[in-house]
């Protein structure tokens, strides 16, 4: 084949590629925006220990060791009392028990309260003895109270019906914790039976805090299960909908090298391409080899020698 032809050919096929690749990504945006995506939006953390979240007093205390009373606050609704996802409450990793030595995170509100143990024992040492108004910042990779928006579909619409107040704010304190019973050192080996302990704090209603404890496996369940996941663990969508928020919540107390990166299922937005992924990929492949094409039609032939 003449560098001419090679040209030729390259252009032609160049031309056809971009069609091709326009074609499908025109149509793949047209799937993608028909999604109803469930979005969750987080403000960083708030380090204030004390506060007004829309007019209402959140107020926290550090209670010190064998202070905290007879009185637990808030009870939590673990997996397996509401069904939610089919679960034996008496098979779940439970948290460790309060001991003497322990110190306690406790949020105030609206004549309510609820409590996060410091179980990590190097927080424990320094954390009550820090002077700094920012302290909480120390632990932030296990605990933080969190801003949080749900029901928007980018960050622009959370801010925008926010501020317009078609949108409610909602305020989750999250905390992650090892599992009683973890031998040291083995805990990142059983992230699956990490406990969080999610509290949301509600502006209107009853009751004022909402407490749930839940393990890594079955927020990872709500999110993004695997292929090998529980069927009875997977949620309906109607309870996605409602629990997504957890799901996300414990990301922000979870250190990124500790997500689960394998064994998922196909993602629903490869799902919703269908056809359009493999028509644009097809298409940017041909694009690639026609460039390559003129330029070999382009080279210069090597004068004999």
């Amino acid at each position: 084949m003449s560098q001419r032809t090679t040209r030729r050919f390259g252009f032609v096929l160049l031309f056809l590629s971009l069609a091709v690749l326009a074609f499908g990504v025109w149509n793949m945006q047209d799937r993608l925006a028909d999604r109803e995506l469930d979005m969750v939006f987080f403000e960083e953390p708030m380090h204030l220990e004390a506060f007004r979240f829309k007019g209402q007093l959140v107020r926290m205390e550090l209670v010190p060791p064998g202070e905290t009373g007879d009185v637990s606050g808030v009870p939590a609704t673990v997996l397996g009392d509401d069904d939610a996802l089919g679960a034996q409450t008496d098979q779940r990793p439970q948290l460790p028990a309060v001991g003497d030595d322990t110190w306690v995170i406790r949020y105030h509100f609206r004549d309510e309260f609820v409590d996060f143990p410091i179980f990590d024992t190097a927080d424990a040492r320094l954390f009550p003895d820090a002077g700094d108004a920012d302290r909480l910042g120390l632990l932030d990779d296990w605990f933080g109270v969190y801003p949080m928006v749900t029901g928007a579909r980018t960050a622009q619409e959370a801010a925008d019906r926010t501020a317009t107040g078609d949108l409610e704010p909602r305020l989750i304190v999250a905390g992650r914790y090892e599992p009683a019973g973890v031998k040291p050192g083995w805990a990142q080996t059983q992230r699956q039976n990490w406990i969080y302990r999610l509290a949301e704090l509600n502006l209107n209603g009853e009751p004022a805090i909402e407490v749930v404890e839940r393990t890594y496996r079955e927020l990872d369940a709500i999110g993004t299960p695997g292929t090998r996941t529980p069927e009875e663990l997977i949620p309906t969508p109607a309870e996605r909908e409602r629990d997504l928020w957890m799901y996300y919540a414990m990301q922000q107390v979870t250190p990124a090298p500790f997500y689960r990166a394998k064994d998922r299922r196909l993602d629903d937005a490869l799902e919703a391409m269908g056809w359009t992924w493999p028509v644009s990929l097809g298409g940017g492949f041909g694009a690639v080899f026609s460039i390559v094409l003129i330029g070999f039609g382009f080279k210069a032939r090597e004068l004999p020698a």
